[in-house]
């Protein structure tokens, strides 16, 4: 195989990583964001647990979102997973700021810190998921 045939395939596996992982970092949000308003139609929660809530479960995404990716491309897990909690963080806040909340806000800080954070974290893990799976073997 060529070394072009081996980068575009590399190239590939990278971006169909990126698309898995960035659509499972939508996702898994989306599915605690189903579970919350179903909690909160049974159980009266208060407004102010849901702003912490939101956080967590956009943090869970992230983290999914780079373990995913570390898994499927197998390297520079902590780079990749930081990157897609970076894009992930800039697709809410775009969302965000086209319905209306135009303000930069501690909220926003503390979402721009978390996100790439939890996806390092989770590539990191998705690296030594990878590592111990090669050990076994």
């Amino acid at each position: 195989m060529s070394k072009n045939a081996i980068a575009l395939t590399s190239k590939n596996k990278v971006l169909s990583g990126l698309a898995v992982s960035g659509m499972a970092g939508l996702l898994v949000p989306f599915i605690f964001f189903c579970l919350t308003s179903l909690i909160m139609c049974k159980v009266d929660i208060s407004l102010d647990m849901l702003m912490p809530m939101t956080i967590i479960s956009i943090t869970i995404g992230c983290f999914v979102s780079g373990f995913i990716l570390a898994l499927i491309t197998g390297e520079l897990g902590v780079i990749r997973g930081a990157a897609v909690g970076a894009v992930l963080f800039v697709v809410l806040a775009g969302i965000s700021f086209i319905a209306g909340s135009r303000e930069f806000t501690f909220v926003i800080i503390v979402r721009m810190l978390t996100m790439p954070l939890a996806g390092a974290i989770g590539g990191y893990c998705g690296i030594l998921r990878n590592a111990k799976k090669k050990k076994r073997h």
